[in-house]
């Protein structure tokens, strides 16, 4: 706070009543320009904290929206290869007894066996073909293994969903149409935390960390590099920049108004 030392020695030094007033006067007004001087610089502090709380609450729930999104694709990835996995088991499992049942009818092909017909049942539990089994019991567990397979293709094309219903514009598979949904998705490049070394073309994200002596850098904050805040970051003519570090006690702002070129650096002190 200003030193008013001067004007209280005025007032002990007046002899007269007007020097006597007048000293009073002037030590009172001194003390009241201090008080209203703090009071303005502390209201501007209050309203720059506020403004980083905001930002700090905006990038918290962006996030935690990415986190969920992320869950929620993994988990669908996750259901997606074990049903896959369970059907290329089952189709496997399928494949091999039928070259068992094959490799048995080769060993009686000195029989003629073209028109013989195969009276069988579906085997009641899946089961490995092995050695000895009757034509017949082959034939059952085989179909047992086809049935279940069908099964676990059927689980596949219920998690897939009807290719029939997709609604992307000419694709007409499950491949085409996330590799359709996934270009509109990259579409969309502006990010909420990015790391910039050029501050002149910045990344198009809303909050910015800097490395150390970016382009563009604002020297009057002190320090070598700071935090940016961007407003309109995939703008080329109409965007902002607010930054700030721990080298002072300052905040810098440029824009862009309908032209490709920054502002000068402009600061606020807070004191």
């Amino acid at each position: 706070m200003e030193n008013i030392d001067k004007e209280l020695k005025a007032i002990m030094d007046a002899v007269y009543g007007e020097e006597v007033r007048g000293s009073i006067h002037d030590a009172l007004k001194a003390g009241n320009d201090e008080i209203n001087r703090y009071g303005l610089q502390e209201s501007a502090r209050v309203a720059a904290e506020q403004a980083r709380a905001q930002a700090e609450s905006a990038r918290a729930t962006a996030e935690n929206a990415r986190e969920a999104a992320e869950l929620l694709r993994q988990q669908g990835e996750s259901a997606r290869q074990q049903a896959t996995q369970a059907a290329v088991t089952a189709a496997e499992n399928a494949a091999t007894a039928a070259n068992e049942a094959a490799d048995r009818a080769n060993a009686v092909a000195d029989e003629d066996i073209s028109d013989k017909q195969v009276q069988f049942t579906e085997a009641a539990e899946k089961s490995e073909i092995e050695s000895g089994d009757t034509l017949g019991t082959i034939c059952g567990k085989v179909k047992k293994s086809l049935a279940e397979m069908d099964g676990e293709i059927a689980k596949v094309n219920g998690n897939i969903g009807d290719v029939g219903n997709l609604t992307t514009t000419g694709q007409t598979n499950i491949i085409d149409a996330i590799n359709f949904i996934w270009q509109k998705v990259g579409g969309f490049s502006t990010r909420i935390y990015a790391y910039a070394t050029n501050l002149d073309t910045p990344p198009q994200a809303f909050i910015l960390q800097t490395s150390s002596n970016p382009t563009g850098y604002p020297s009057g904050l002190g320090g070598n590099s700071c935090m940016v805040i961007q407003h309109g970051p995939a703008a080329n003519t109409f965007s902002a920049q607010l930054a700030f570090c721990y080298g002072s006690d300052k905040m810098a702002i440029r824009r862009k108004t309908n032209n490709p070129t920054w502002s000068s650096w402009k600061y606020i002190t807070f004191s």
